[in-house]
């Protein structure tokens, strides 16, 4: 039976979700800034590279699980290019919407660090659920 929602693991994955969220912003900023690429399509690349390095790193030092499940994970990548679609599409309209009171690019980081607490909210459930799931089918 899965554990109730503990505030430990959720802590631990806010931290890793953290430097997970860096490393996405870095990827983010050099995407638009260097790159030139629509908040969109820079959203897609540098969340889909956090959001994998966190998942393997979260479901062995939060969640315990010593092994990656190549299931767990191929599931929990086609849940994160869902989620990053829609928060890509978010962040595209919130930056639309922002680029009339500041410049673009800043439009732009705004817009993704405003999405940043409703997708980390789902990113800590799914995990949690499919790494317990996979416990359970043990």
């Amino acid at each position: 039976m899965p554990e109730p929602f503990a505030m430990k693991p959720a802590l631990q994955f806010i931290v890793l979700s953290g430097a997970g969220w860096l490393l996405d912003f870095c990827l983010f900023w050099c995407a638009i800034v260097m790159l030139g690429l629509p908040p969109g399509p820079a959203n897609v690349i540098s969340a889909t590279i956090a959001a994998m390095a966190v998942y393997l790193v979260s479901s062995r030092l939060v969640f315990g699980r010593s092994e990656a499940s190549g299931k767990a994970m191929f599931i929990y990548l086609l849940y994160t290019e869902a989620n990053i679609a829609l928060w890509a599409l978010a962040i595209t309209v919130l930056a639309g919407l922002l680029a009339a009171m500041m410049a673009p690019i800043h439009a732009a980081l705004v817009a993704k660090i405003l999405v940043t607490p409703l997708s980390l909210t789902c990113n800590f459930l799914v995990t949690r659920f499919l790494v317990q799931r996979g416990r359970l089918a043990r």
